[in-house]
């Protein structure tokens, strides 16, 4: 249960709505009034206003021992003349006096129709929920591509307090702004008498039902997790809910008896770097006789490829292809947001408008196209002037005889050859605008509403010359275009972004969104989460400024040489400070002496340490040697190599652990001694945060 300080009120106000609220009472629908500037105008919301007086009610109960109001504040609303009870949480205290404005969920859930009905209002506690089940109206609402379950987690943590078993969530339909669905609470948890739980700083196992009104019996199909409305398991290629994958230069897909009311989907993937060739995809073998009615639409966003929202089409493409270029600039944008992948996801849909069809479909590169020039340049054949085709030398007299007489290629430059018998048909046409031509009245309307006809962005708007540049501003710039936020990873509308967050790559949602804070693991600052690559990046930037890390010249230990350990061996400071002598020794010769007794102490004696892995050292060998034999092979061998700064001088048990781990971590390649000695070092000897410091620093 909820903490709450032994507080009671309650009270009996008068509802205000608006007058927008409660002229649409067929409907039973309300609007959020105006509020301030400051709150948000969306209505699906149960945060309601309440007078000043109660909040001076509420503190004058609090005592001296507590101090505080319990957080967060939950009323319990009950309509007195039809008895409906729901539960809600509070924005502010600046209502008038002896009223309580209410938000259109809440009016609606609790039958309000006129401003001057009544309500009574206590101040309850709730248990913290655990599981909620929704359930939809009606089949179909939920739609095709849409992470339901994330997008209204992401509602439900905004936006409400309490819920109530029996209460109706109205949702904004993401693809269709100005339409919502509701989903009504079929089951909370934990049960209790009111019959409703606060759902502030807990985490809520969510499930949703979308009810089969098809199905006599009332069944209904249950989806956890993402919601996508329907079953994906589809055997047929049309109508799929997820991509056929098409494999780039291999087997082509067979697509047969597509309705003009089905969609084919597919996928592409394919390296998008700046030397690729060119990406086609081509339909082949096609059934119907007007190949326009065949369209594709293609785009980089699972989410935002429809009829409606598409970077590329064949629309005003010659023939049935679409090729896309590696400078297309939708790609560099793609390019520039994606910086870690150089792979891309190509989705397409392919639509029948007229009649059923069939096809088979292809994605290929220009090196695998069989292309006409190797034919232009070879000896053997020569290029018809009247039909543009290429003919065999040994035939083309005898070609171009009957061509000239029987044919006749379109003065309109468009390249089509038609009969001179029957005349260029009055169904061919041209658009010079777009460059583009067609054979039938179906493909002339077709492109006069796609590229002559201005509309409007049901989403933010605005204006666009035709129905193209409408779909590609809802695949890129439209506010309202769904995307997956790179913060919270939850797929909810971009939003309008400002100059500077267009300039950082950031949508109006994640600019807001990144403004939370998390902890840097290098420097342990707390970093924005949208500033944390660029606080990164500074971080990279003073790696690459600093001297490469120098290890000790004893072969044992771990530790890096620093400005003030600096001596003429190239020893750390510990592993220098058993050779240091204050005695003046301009040659070097005293230094050598201590260097060779210390050998032989070493050797002979050994250091006695359990975990020693020196392997010149007494303690790890088990063979006992003669001091004759030592002086004259390992004693000789150590002061040769100490002329070229080597030395194997025994370390403490924590060097060696150290020097074991940097040795482990080495052995693959992928990071130096150096970089794996300076990580155990940043990481005091904790290996596991040491081999995360070198996946961030060096990876």
């Amino acid at each position: 249960m909820t903490d709450i300080l032994p507080i009671v009120w309650s009270s009996r106000l008068k509802v205000f709505l608006p007058e927008e609220q409660v002229s649409d009472r067929s409907a039973s629908r309300f609007s959020t009034p105006p509020l301030s500037s400051t709150i948000s105008q969306s209505s699906h919301t149960d945060k309601i206003l309440l007078p000043p007086s109660t909040l001076e009610s509420l503190l004058s109960q609090i005592s001296n021992d507590a101090g505080l109001l319990p957080s967060p504040l939950l009323f319990k609303l009950t309509n007195p003349l039809n008895k409906k009870v729901t539960h809600v949480g509070v924005r502010e205290f600046s209502a008038e006096e002896g009223t309580v404005q209410v938000p259109a969920v809440v009016a609606r859930n609790l039958g309000l129709q006129n401003s001057n009905d009544i309500l009574f209002i206590n101040l309850v506690s709730l248990p913290k929920g655990t599981s909620l089940t929704l359930k939809t109206s009606s089949t179909g609402e939920l739609v095709e591509n849409v992470d339901w379950k994330s997008l209204l987690e992401s509602r439900l943590h905004g936006s409400f307090t309490a819920l109530t078993k029996g209460d109706v969530l109205t949702v904004s339909h993401p693809s269709l702004p100005g339409k919502n669905i509701d989903f009504t609470i079929e089951k909370l948890e934990p049960t209790n008498n009111s019959h409703a739980v606060c759902i502030i700083d807990t985490d809520l196992d969510l499930e949703v039902i979308e009810v089969n009104d098809g199905n006599s019996n009332g069944s209904r199909e249950t989806v956890s997790g993402s919601i996508r409305g329907q079953n994906s398991n589809q055997s047929s290629v049309a109508g799929r809910r997820d991509p056929i994958p098409l494999s780039v230069n291999e087997h082509p897909v067979n697509v047969k008896g597509l309705q003009p009311s089905e969609v084919a989907y597919f996928s592409v993937a394919y390296d998008i770097n700046d030397n690729s060739l060119p990406l086609e995809v081509s339909l082949d073998n096609i059934s119907v006789d007007d190949s326009s009615s065949l369209v594709m639409f293609m785009g980089l966003e699972e989410a935002n490829i429809s009829p409606d929202s598409f970077l590329w089409s064949n629309l005003n493409s010659p023939g049935t292809s679409l090729t896309v270029s590696s400078d297309d600039p939708f790609l560099e944008k793609y390019r520039n947001l994606n910086q870690s992948s150089l792979q891309a996801i190509f989705y397409v849909k392919v639509i029948s408008y007229q009649t059923p069809a069939s096809f088979v479909i292809q994605a290929k590169t220009e090196a695998v196209n069989y292309v006409d020039s190797g034919q232009e340049s070879s000896s053997n054949t020569s290029k018809c002037t009247n039909c543009l085709q290429m003919i065999s030398i040994h035939s083309f007299a005898r070609h171009v005889a009957f061509c000239e007489r029987n044919n006749i290629l379109c003065p309109e430059g468009c390249g089509r050859v038609f009969s001179r018998r029957e005349g260029i048909p009055t169904t061919h046409w041209h658009c010079h605008d777009h460059n583009t031509s067609g054979d039938s009245e179906f493909s002339k309307k077709l492109h006069s509403d796609w590229f002559h006809t201005a509309m409007s962005c049901p989403g933010c708007g605005s204006d666009h010359a035709n129905h193209i540049l409408l779909s590609q501003h809802r695949a890129t710039n439209c506010p309202a275009k769904l995307h997956i936020c790179r913060f919270c990873h939850i797929l909810l509308p971009q939003e309008l972004a400002s100059a500077a967050d267009f300039l950082q790559g950031l949508t109006g949602h994640e600019s807001y969104c990144g403004n939370r804070t998390t902890d840097c693991e290098i420097c342990k600052r707390v970093v924005r989460l949208k500033e944390l690559q660029t606080h990164l990046e500074f971080h990279r930037l003073d790696r690459l400024r600093e001297p490469a890390p120098i290890l000790c010249s004893n072969a044992n230990c771990p530790r890096l040489i620093t400005s003030t350990s600096s001596n003429v061996l190239g020893l750390c400071g510990i592993c220098y400070g058993p050779l240091h002598s204050t005695l003046l020794d301009s040659d070097g010769s005293k230094l050598k002496q201590r260097i060779e007794r210390r050998y032989v102490i070493q050797l002979t004696r050994g250091c006695g340490k359990p975990w020693c892995m020196n392997e010149h050292c007494a303690s790890t060998r088990p063979k006992k040697r003669s001091i004759a034999e030592i002086m004259s092979t390992d004693v000789k061998f150590l002061m040769a190599e100490s002329a070229n700064k080597k030395f194997w001088f025994c370390v403490d048990e924590t060097a060696t652990k150290r020097k074991l781990f940097v040795q482990f971590q080495s052995q693959n390649g992928i990071f130096s001694d150096a970089s794996c000695a300076r990580a155990i070092e940043q990481a005091k000897g904790n290996e596991s945060e040491a081999v995360r410091w070198l996946e961030s620093n060096y990876t």
